[in-house]
């Protein structure tokens, strides 16, 4: 997980500013767990992330 906050360009890689946290991970494909998603935008897209790694890696605030 990263926290982006700067705009940055440099070579091919470009930081976005915001103060969310931006994951990577799979696309979640299961139909019948999107079907249980409510409150969905039309652009929002969801990937699985496993709860290990927030568990381990998210900020303590």
């Amino acid at each position: 997980m990263r926290t982006i906050r700067t705009v940055v360009q440099e070579n091919d890689s470009l930081t976005v500013e915001h103060p969310e946290v931006v994951v990577q991970g799979y696309r979640l494909t299961d139909r019948e767990a999107l079907a249980q998603l409510s409150d969905v935008l039309p652009d929002e897209q969801f990937v699985v992330v496993p709860r290990e790694l927030l568990t381990r890696f998210a900020p303590k605030e």
